[in-house]
């Protein structure tokens, strides 16, 4: 039995086969079984997240970008992202446009070429939205205005200015006079602010 088991694990299977019997020898190897392949469903993961990319909008709204829209009603201005609303202003709150769009383009919900051609906004005037949304989050849109300094044409100042004018000087020395620079003084003459050669024009009729 033991030579017989080593022919076995020798791999001499027809000697160990004849060994035990001719009955074992006439018994025919076993065809090896077919497995077919399991066809696995679709993952339900798949399904949804198909889902999460194909929003569907309310209706009535204009669409910004696949997942962002806006609507306009009873005075206001709502966005949406799919169906979900995320931010409401009133219609003529300038500067709460100009923040939600500017947030838009640096979080990436938008470009800047969306925003513009869904708005019909400037391209320079997104610029500086993003630019201060950047510097000073949303609270630089509704903080006052800084002033770049004291104003230089005062009450007083124009009523000098006026004076000179009328003395017959011109624009250019009364600005040199008063300390004033030549375009400001020039850009209040064509405003108005200012006339030129009053009494001078007088004496003349």
């Amino acid at each position: 039995m033991a030579d017989q088991w080593e022919g076995w694990r020798g791999g001499d299977f027809a000697d160990s086969a004849m060994a035990l019997g001719p009955d074992f020898a006439r018994i025919p190897p076993a065809a090896p079984r077919r497995v077919a392949p399991r066809e696995h469903p679709p993952s339900q993961g798949s399904e949804s997240m198909s889902q999460i990319q194909l929003p569907l909008f309310p209706p009535g709204v204009t669409p910004i970008t696949s997942v962002l829209a806006f609507s306009q009603e009873d005075g206001q201005v709502t966005y949406f992202n799919g169906s979900m609303p995320v931010f409401v202003h009133a219609q003529d709150d300038l500067a709460s446009f100009r923040m939600i769009t500017a947030q838009f383009c640096i979080n990436g919900n938008a470009t800047q070429a969306e925003i513009r051609r869904a708005f019909g906004v400037s391209k320079i005037s997104l610029k500086r939205a993003v630019k201060r949304y950047r510097e000073e989050g949303p609270k630089g849109f509704y903080q006052p205005q800084k002033r770049r300094g004291p104003a230089v044409l005062t009450p007083e100042v124009l009523a000098s200015a006026q004076q000179l004018l009328d003395e017959g000087l011109e624009p250019s020395q009364v600005a040199d006079r008063l300390g004033i620079k030549r375009d400001t003084f020039s850009k209040a003459v064509r405003a108005g602010r200012l006339h030129q050669g009053v009494k001078k024009t007088l004496a003349a009729r």
